[in-house]
């Protein structure tokens, strides 16, 4: 019975590790516990396949960014690997603003 109870619990920590909202953890969870595995299937394949397209939109954002700041490089705007702000940061300006200060992410180089 223990072993039962073990198995159930690793299945609901991977369904809500997966990103299973309530409403389909509890679903899974009865169809687990009433051993109807197979009634189950295609909730977890349409939760994955929503996972991957987001996971396809994301690489589209990103790969929309790279080509922006390829354009920009390229235009001369955003002169990558130039000189930094003022106080000699190994970020680049884009237009006259240091990017450490604008983006408010940890520093690097020997700005400050």
């Amino acid at each position: 019975m223990a072993e039962t109870e073990e198995r159930y619990e690793k299945i609901h920590q991977n369904l809500i590790d997966a990103g299973c909202d309530q409403k389909t953890t509890d679903l899974c969870m009865v169809f687990v516990k009433e051993g109807q595995l197979s009634d189950m299937m295609p909730i977890l394949r349409n939760h994955r396949n929503a996972l991957l397209e987001s996971v396809h939109k994301g690489q589209k954002q990103i790969d929309c960014l790279d080509y922006l700041l390829y354009r920009l490089k390229e235009s001369g705007i955003f002169p990558l690997g130039s000189a930094g702000c003022r106080r000699k940061c190994t970020f680049p300006l884009f237009f006259g603003r240091c990017l450490c200060r604008s983006f408010r992410t940890e520093r690097t180089g020997n700005c400050s």
